[in-house]
């Protein structure tokens, strides 16, 4: 039954008996006669509503990796047919082979989490007693690198960083174990949030665009982004000050959601602007955001923003429910506004005093163009009706107000630079500090490590006149006390009263309008490797929520968005706007860069209780390290292991790089030690040449259960 062409290890046919395992998909490629044979015989027992033995009925379905939905992901893993630790060997498979070794190296990911596998065999062994955490269980994600994981670097991309490993999780990745998640690890990003147009870190270099080599991937955020395309994860978290989860969103073609300021939590992740960054998930469906939001949808009392949100959420309840709010998306009744001057229409009406920000006209490419008409007709199919608006003067943050208004008095300095002053010094506070430190002996460590330069070009993104807010000090080095600014201060409780006011106009001048929302091309006039986001007035400093949904594609094969935009903290109603555009849509497609692998498409029965396998853990060992044996094309790579668990091995898959090579298996019954052969010339054929690669063994065992185990690998060279 074994196809040693594609690396499954041959085993002793005694040893799987008469039943086939659905385990086995992963030892046949598409199409083979196992396959087939396991989907007649599927449907052989499928019984239709109704006839006799209709209490049997069995429901046969499809698997497809890089379509699933959340619930289809929940579904097979329910039903026994994937484990968390095979999931998450899906991923790594295809971080090897796309994403860091050969073409086309995205280069996306910039840590994985070294516990993954053991993350996911925990997920695995609480599914089997009977344990979901939440609705993300067993679910692998990445974050951005400027989040803090506990032991990973909390680096923003920045080498001057790279040590700082992070004593603990931040809260929204701690909620997100709490919700089952996996941390898979971090995603490439710009070094330290600079860039809005690409991502570049000092560690990793550059993020390729997941579907046009040649086009920039958008940033900060581009990693979290093109690993979200790509499929190295099931969905990311990025971070924004100006569109860094909006752009690269656009840019590679997924759903992304940029949340109201302080919706959910950021503390103890690093900020560009902590006057406005906010961070937000990227998924590749607009239903699965839903999930996400309500896992991490938590205020943290220690969060930054916790003391300004009684007053700028203007009364609002804290934005939740968002998949129970699902069932009630429709676009039937809906009133929405396309902003004219996003599209390159001239203000037919400025008004007096009016601002840049309200007439300036953005380029608007002709594709562009043709998808939003094209997306303005199935929304009017589906009941919505779309017209042009335009901005009035006042609806803008650089308006005049006069001098008895409240003033944006975060926006310049010295004000800005002493607010930033206590971010940054909080964040280095939370990673350096160690129990023995004294304010003295900390402080100290702090303003050493904020003054390395952390820019792309050696600058330093903290000067030495933040620095020096962050403490004072007396004639003996002693800190004395700090010129920092918080959220709590009498200059941020002007700053955000004066936005509060300036979104208060907004939002009267849409409920004039009778608008439900506004939608628009994320980026109207992008080319291959500049763009311009729209809408930075109103959702980046007037804090508005967005959530951004794919609408189609330009002659190059470069995916384009709108983003669909509410008012302050009416995320939910904005997710649903995006969502029923999204089911009446469907405009999101795969890229080609990253074609999906033969073992992400199967099929399988469904299951109406949980599988009963007994929850994964160790099955094999891999003991000392690989031997090459013989010389020349026959030569091979020998490695020895043993079976810890008391079920017998089913079978062996054995990958260089993330791709399958042939194996053969042997083994001792009596004692469990066993030896997986690989010839050496398919392993430096998989390996691409290189002498280092990792080698990745995935064996089941005879209940089902499957195991992942990863080794660094030298390869000797084919004499």
């Amino acid at each position: 039954m074994q196809n040693p062409s594609i690396g499954s290890a041959s085993l002793p046919s005694s040893s799987l008996g008469e039943s086939i395992s659905p385990k086995q998909r992963f030892s046949s490629p598409h199409g083979s006669p196992v396959r087939r044979w396991l989907l007649a015989a599927a449907l052989a027992t499928t019984l239709l509503p109704g006839s006799a033995g209709a209490q049997t009925k069995k429901v046969v379905t499809e698997f497809n990796l890089g379509t699933a939905t959340l619930e289809e992901v929940q579904l097979a893993m329910d039903s026994g047919a994937l484990s968390s630790v095979e999931l998450v060997n899906l991923y790594l498979r295809r971080i090897a082979i796309y994403d860091q070794n050969g073409a086309p190296f995205l280069n996306s990911v910039l840590h994985v989490s070294p516990d993954v596998l053991e993350q996911a065999r925990e997920s695995d062994r609480l599914r089997a007693a009977g344990t979901k955490l939440g609705p993300l269980h067993g679910i692998p994600c990445l974050v951005k690198g400027s989040y803090s994981v506990k032991g990973l670097p909390t680096s923003a991309g920045t080498t001057a960083w790279a040590d700082l490993i992070a004593p603990d999780d931040c809260f929204l990745v701690a909620k997100l174990r709490e919700a089952g998640a996996i941390i898979m690890g971090q995603a490439n990003m710009d070094t330290w949030a600079n860039s809005g147009q690409s991502s570049t870190s000092q560690i990793k270099g550059a993020v390729k665009n997941a579907y046009v080599l040649g086009t920039t991937s958008g940033g900060s955020s581009g990693g979290s982004a093109v690993a979200t395309a790509a499929n190295f994860a099931f969905f990311a978290f990025g971070g924004e000050t100006g569109a860094s989860i909006r752009g690269p969103s656009d840019r590679n073609g997924i759903a992304g959601q940029r949340p109201t300021a302080g919706a959910l939590p950021s503390n103890h992740i690093v900020n560009l602007s902590p006057e406005r960054d906010v961070v937000g998930p990227m998924a590749r469906n607009v239903s699965d955001i839903a999930a996400i939001r309500d896992a991490v949808s938590y205020q943290d009392p220690e969060d930054p923003w916790a003391p300004i949100l009684p007053l700028f959420t203007d009364g609002r309840p804290f934005p939740t429910g968002f998949k129970q709010a699902m069932a009630t998306a429709t676009l039937s009744g809906k009133k929405l506004g396309v902003i004219g001057t996003y599209i390159g229409l001239t203000h037919p009406d400025p008004g007096e005093g009016a601002t840049s920000n309200t007439t300036s006209l953005m380029t608007t490419r002709p594709e562009v163009l043709a998808n939003l008409e094209a997306s303005k007709a199935l929304m009017t199919a589906a009941g919505a009706t779309v017209s042009t608006v335009y901005l009035p003067a006042d609806v803008s943050t650089t308006y005049e107000r006069g001098p008895t208004a409240p003033q944006r008095t975060l926006s310049s300095q010295p004000v800005s630079g002493r607010f930033n002053a206590y971010a940054h010094r909080g964040m280095i506070e939370f990673l350096v500090k160690t129990p023995g430190d004294t304010l003295d002996t900390l402080a100290a460590k702090v303003v050493a490590k904020a003054a390395l330069p952390t820019g792309n070009t050696g600058s330093r993104t903290i000067n030495d006149t933040t620095i020096g807010y962050m403490y004072t000090f007396g004639p003996n080095s002693e800190v004395t006390g700090s010129e920092a600014l918080s959220f709590a201060s009498p200059e941020a409780t002007e700053h955000y009263t004066a936005l509060r006011e300036i979104r208060r106009k907004l939002e009267a001048w849409m409920d004039a309008e009778g608008l439900d929302g506004l939608v628009f091309p994320v980026d109207s006039g992008k080319t291959a490797t500049v763009g311009s986001v729209n809408g930075r007035d109103p959702i980046n400093a007037m804090h508005i929520p967005g959530t951004v949904v794919p609408n189609g594609s330009l002659p190059d094969g470069e995916p384009t968005c709108l983003i669909f935009v509410g008012k302050g903290y009416d995320d939910v109603e904005v997710f649903k706007l995006a969502y029923a555009f999204e089911q009446v849509s469907k405009n999101r497609y795969s890229t080609p860069l990253a074609p999906p692998l033969p073992e992400e498409t199967f099929t399988y029965t469904v299951k109406t209780t949980p599988s009963s396998n007994s929850g994964g853990g160790p099955i094999i060992s891999l003991t000392g390290t690989a031997k090459t044996i013989g010389n020349g094309p026959e030569a091979t790579i020998n490695l020895k292991g043993k079976v810890v668990k008391s079920a017998d091995l089913d079978f062996v898959s054995v990958y260089i790089n993330g791709k399958r090579v042939p194996a053969s298996l042997a083994r001792s019954p009596k004692n469990k030690n066993i030896t997986v052969t690989i010839p050496l010339a398919a392993a430096s054929a998989a390996a691409d040449g290189a002498r280092l690669a990792s080698l990745t063994v995935e064996a089941t065992d005879t209940d089902g259960n499957t195991d992942v185990k990863m080794k660094a690998l030298k390869l000797k060279a084919i004499n």
